[in-house]
């Protein structure tokens, strides 16, 4: 997987041999009962598969998804064909960021290389390339935000014009005390309003804590609702895949970096990780530099002896510094744990691991904490904790023989 040089963030890979396939989907599925393996390409007879559990995104922002099974990938395009065979987006940073210059070699596009320095962010959209029903192609383009509406007027050309599109951004946040919508671009063509449409489809997607909003409207005399040409940065989306696309954007451009600064507040950032947490059967912390927990996922509350928390409420130990509350289910010393999280924190190791005793509903019980350093913005750490029970007692047993 260290091949997949241009992705950022953080990864969990579950290592599932053949024979283990059935029973990993099994345990996966009580906790996520729509869990799935996707395959990106096929393996050699016998071989294991690498399984995404969670992916908690970085800079790139590619959205791997947990089950993805990554074992076929080796190059950045492998990754992108798999996802315009799909029909689904993707997006991400350019500024700073030199994983995208090596998708733009990737891609056998240098023509887009030199353009990358004077462009806020890129796209990856699904084209239709024509030929067979339901097949396309993954093409890239880039656009600076002030630059969307040379990029539809440049579109429009030879298009259908009974589609009108509007494309907002929501900039109200925390950090923000005004309420600040923006209309990024707009398409208006149609004949009437978009209250007057025949149908129209909208879709809302999030990043960083900032809001985006994409609404597509008919016009009036349109009879049929099926898949319409949408004009998405001058590349054709069909409105049927609207309601699954997944689209990320981070960042807005040196001229908005400033604002954009003051919205990235650490919870929101870490409100999103959660749901990509939530599906990973491991108990896993964030915590910021201060120690304190950021998040949690639902196998966290669980470890802790207690029920997990409602669907969309966050841990009750958010807020709380981690030593102190796995302290309180600790049977043990927690002094080694502290100096290894140190370590860590301040650039010593990349990572450590160690066993911690736990008690939880009077059952002593041992677990695993793997230490890794978080992508930031927020800096912090992930705590992933493994029931390694079994393999101390047999340690005890083995011990006891000798």
């Amino acid at each position: 997987f260290e091949r997949f040089s241009s992705l950022s963030g953080i990864v969990v890979l579950r290592r599932v041999a053949p024979e283990a396939r059935a029973d990993f989907l099994a345990a996966m599925r009580t906790v996520q009962p729509e869990f799935t393996i996707v395959g990106l390409g096929p393996l050699p007879p016998g071989a294991p598969s690498y399984v995404i559990e969670h992916h908690v995104p970085g800079a790139l922002d590619l959205p791997l998804f947990p089950g993805l099974d990554v074992a076929a990938i080796d190059s950045v395009r492998t990754e992108l064909e798999w996802r315009g065979a799909r029909g689904e987006a993707g997006a991400g940073a350019i500024q700073d960021d030199p994983s995208v210059r090596r998708i733009a070699e990737q891609l056998d596009a240098p023509g887009l290389t030199p353009m990358l320095e004077g462009f806020d962010f890129f796209l990856a959209v699904p084209v239709d390339a024509g030929g067979d029903a339901g097949r396309g192609e993954t093409t890239w383009v880039a656009a600076p935000i002030g630059g969307f509406d040379e990029v539809f007027a440049r579109s429009l050309e030879g298009q259908p014009t009974d589609v009108g599109m509007d494309l907002t951004v929501n900039l109200t946040g925390p950090a923000v005390t005004d309420a600040s919508v923006r209309q990024v671009a707009r398409r208006s063509d149609p004949p009437g309003t978009m209250a007057d449409a025949a149908f129209s489809r909208e879709l809302t997607f999030q990043t960083s804590g900032i809001d985006w909003t994409l609404t597509v409207w008919s016009s009036p005399t349109a009879a049929d609702p099926g898949p319409v040409p949408l004009l998405v940065l001058g590349f054709g989306l069909a409105a049927s895949a609207l309601a699954g696309a997944v689209v990320l954007l981070r960042g807005v451009g040196r001229a908005r970096r400033a604002e954009l600064a003051r919205l990235e507040v650490d919870h929101e950032r870490v409100r999103a990780q959660g749901d990509v947490l939530a599906a990973v059967t491991e108990a896993v912390a964030l915590i910021g530099d201060d120690g304190v927990i950021r998040a949690a996922n639902p196998a966290w509350d669980r470890l802790c002896g207690r029920s997990p928390a409602a669907p969309g409420t966050e841990t009750p130990d958010v807020g709380r510094p981690y030593l102190e509350v796995l302290a309180e289910a600790s049977d043990g010393d927690l002094s080694l744990l502290a100096a290894a999280i140190e370590r860590v924190r301040s650039g010593g190791t990349a990572r450590a691991e160690m066993d911690v005793a736990l008690r939880t509903d009077g059952t002593r019980w041992w677990c695993s904490v793997r230490i890794t350093p978080m992508e930031g913005p927020p800096h912090g750490l992930v705590l992933v904790h493994r029931d390694v029970t079994d393999r101390r007692n047999a340690e005890r047993r083995a011990e006891r023989r000798a």
